[in-house]
């Protein structure tokens, strides 16, 4: 069953399967349909559950399940939109529709590094136990983490809080998808710290929960259309 609350100002809404609502220190469970959201509100998610939170038409950003979302700054003038979110922890895909406005921006902040999206779609996991993993799903514009351009079919992982801005960047396999493939990505972020090549495949056990999870919710919403 789907429920829906907005973000104000104005027109962003959302839609919300089972997912928590932190709004000056309380919380709502699950979040209610015509629930109002606002800038420096926490949204939360349960396990096995998502939420969708949508700006406007073709920019949203899904939040996977187990994940804490903060609203920092919702903004719109014309065409010039300015969102920044922050994510505690978890994993998100952003889609972000071409911003015409040069002065425009969509940007989610993970563990201290940022990424700037534009016309793109974006995965993000983390921070989880130190590190951060950013992939450009696909994107007419590329993504930008720090001083890190990433080209579709790339992703890119962090130590965090930031130290060294070196770019690791690293392919990402989108055959899976793209909770997969940046659940593998920051899996190829835990070796490359750690140096170990024994352990299983990237993502081998956490990408293949996370994929079944998102598989029920699309089918939960598909059901309730």
């Amino acid at each position: 069953q789907k429920t829906a609350y907005e973000i104000r100002p104005r027109d962003w809404s959302s839609d919300v399967c089972s997912s928590d609502l932190h709004t000056d220190g309380t919380a709502i469970q699950p979040a209610p349909t015509g629930t109002v959201v606002y800038p420096t509100d926490e949204i939360r998610t349960l396990s096995a559950s998502g939420a969708l939170i949508t700006f406007f038409t073709g920019t949203e950003i899904e939040m996977g399940d187990e994940t804490v979302l903060v609203v920092d700054r919702v903004s719109r003038q014309g065409d010039r939109i300015d969102v920044s979110l922050k994510q505690v922890l978890g994993t998100s895909v952003s889609r972000v529709q071409a911003l015409a406005d040069a002065g425009a921006s969509f940007r989610v902040d993970a563990g201290g590094a940022i990424a700037l999206v534009r016309g793109s779609e974006l995965a993000v996991h983390g921070p989880e136990d130190g590190l951060v993993a950013f992939v450009n799903v696909e994107s007419t514009a590329p993504i930008v983490v720090g001083q890190c351009t990433i080209l579709p079919g790339m992703g890119v992982w962090f130590e965090v809080p930031i130290e060294n801005r070196n770019c690791n960047f690293f392919r990402a396999e989108l055959k899976s998808g793209p909770w997969n493939a940046v659940l593998e990505g920051w899996t190829t972020a835990e070796q490359g710290r750690q140096g170990d090549v024994n352990r299983k495949p990237a993502g081998h056990v956490q990408a293949g929960r996370v994929n079944e999870t998102r598989s029920e919710s699309r089918k939960s919403s598909k059901d309730s259309e």
